[in-house]
């Protein structure tokens, strides 16, 4: 009755009054063809443009006969986070109708699209199912869209065996040469971190396109091969009769900011500017980021200054950028600016100011910058909650730093450095901590770790307070 009650509204919404579908000839003014419905499932803006859609190519009985527009919902649906149950129901209901993989490889794309969000885990878990089933059910073979968005789903989830099952089925089907599937196996052999795999794959392509050098580049930076990314990079330029593209220069702008290479970055920005890339927004904020770590302070400003047009990622870049290299109250002029232009601020920007707060010691700016976290719900942010424990710690406000520590979902490393360093160098007692059992288990797999910090005081302290309270083997 509810679901009844609700398409009765999603349908009155759109002003069309409803009549029995069989009322609805091609004769009927209101009726309207699938060349006209399409275009609205496939291009809706919201969720709730996309509920219309699909009121109106019930009402107008285009579902669940058309498969193009069972397609075009379920990735709408899907672009807007809907339920995967949603998506599943439009494709039980269309699949009679199928008559290729088209729409077992809408759904798995639609998976990949839901890969990053809450319901990651059971998609993954659908999209392979859909897979088995394209194999085994429908009397379809996978074709060349199929394994690209397999191998997705394998790298989102990391199901490395199933992924290299896969790989074993596509060679089988003679698919292989394929450039756009060898692209998605070289980002799903980069994000398992095979680097082996991925430049026997990248050396033995038949023919690779744009795509599949930028990917290159992009699974070598990631895996913090920054030398040999920047060497693809040369190659590319070189070798490939490729020009980069905006999605080149954002892959290894980033690489030449980790290895500091000014003079790399310097060329890459002359590029830029040659081909006429520096109107791109993203372009301009990496420059800003590159330049910023590389310590030249005279470009960052250069570069911000020119640019087009400037988000909250323009002004957290050179924040960041004036912040690395010291420039405190450069940094400190930047965020007043971006308040007063009436940017939002956000989690970067919150762990990016806090550190600079520090070394300018202005405390009633931190404490504010607490509360505004709070308020807006960016405390439970892990990168915001671990700057918050540091600062705290540097002004010797402990309690502050310990309800901020104990108030986190999730603790990393960095968390626990942040605490233990604190109460070390200050000479506090190990008890304000009132470790668990759980928690002494954490501190044992964290002494690795703690044994490559600069300072041997706090290891050794760790080791007495484990020994000493717990009974536990620091030899664990």
């Amino acid at each position: 009755m509810f679901h009844h009650v609700r398409f009765l509204r999603i349908v009155s919404s759109t002003h069309i009054r409803l009549q029995p579908l069989s009322s609805l000839s091609t004769a009927s003014p209101l009726w309207r063809p699938t060349t006209d419905i399409l275009p609205l499932c496939a291009t809706t803006t919201s969720l709730c443009a996309t509920q219309r859609a699909h009121a109106l190519a019930v009402i107008h009985g285009h579902l669940p006969f058309s498969v193009s527009i069972s397609a075009a919902l379920i990735l709408s649906y899907a672009t807007h986070h809907s339920h995967p149950s949603i998506l599943q129901s439009l494709f039980r209901q269309a699949v009679p109708f199928s008559r290729s993989p088209f729409l077992h490889n809408t759904l798995i794309r639609a998976c990949t699209i839901l890969s990053t969000g809450p319901h990651k885990n059971c998609v993954a878990d659908l999209g392979l199912f859909l897979y088995n089933e394209l194999l085994e059910d429908t009397g379809f073979w996978p074709d060349d869209y199929t394994f690209p968005f397999v191998f997705k789903l394998c790298a989102d989830s990391l199901r490395v065996l199933k992924g290299l099952e896969v790989h074993g089925r596509l060679i089988k089907a003679g698919f292989d040469e394929d450039v756009f599937v060898n692209n998605t196996l070289i980002l799903f052999y980069g994000s398992c971190g095979d680097l082996r795999s991925v430049e026997v794959l990248f050396d033995e392509m038949p023919e690779r396109d744009l795509i599949s050098w930028n990917t290159g580049i992009r699974v070598l930076s990631d895996n913090r091969y920054l030398l040999e990314s920047v060497a693809l990079f040369r190659d590319m330029i070189s070798a490939s009769g490729f020009m980069p593209n905006v999605i080149s220069v954002l892959s290894v702008l980033p690489v030449c900011a980790g290895l500091e290479d000014e003079r790399l970055v310097s060329l890459i920005h002359c590029y830029v500017f040659k081909v006429g890339l520096d109107g791109e927004i993203r372009v301009g904020n990496a420059l800003v980021d590159a330049y910023g770590k590389c310590g030249n302070i005279e470009a960052l400003e250069g570069v911000f200054n020119e640019m087009v047009e400037i988000n909250e990622v323009s002004w957290n870049s050179i924040i960041g950028g004036f912040s690395y290299r010291g420039f405190s109250s450069k940094a400190l002029d930047c965020f007043r600016a971006m308040i007063s232009q009436d940017v939002k601020l956000n989690t970067v920007t919150i762990a990016t100011m806090l550190p600079t707060l520090i070394d300018l010691d202005l405390s009633n700016m931190g404490k504010e910058l607490h509360g505004f976290s709070v308020k807006k719900g960016m405390d439970s942010d892990i990168f915001v909650a671990n700057a918050l424990i540091d600062m705290y710690g540097k002004w010797r406000r402990f309690a502050e730093a310990s309800n901020v520590f104990y108030k986190m979902h999730t603790r990393n490393i960095v968390s626990w450095n942040a605490m233990i360093g604190n109460l070390a160098q200050n000479g506090l007692n190990w008890m304000p901590l009132n470790l668990s059992e759980k928690c002494k288990l954490t501190l044992k797999s964290l002494i690795p770790s703690l044994s490559l910090m600069s300072s041997l005081l706090v290891l050794d302290w760790v080791l007495s307070a484990m020994e000493g309270k717990y009974m536990a083997d620091p030899s664990v």
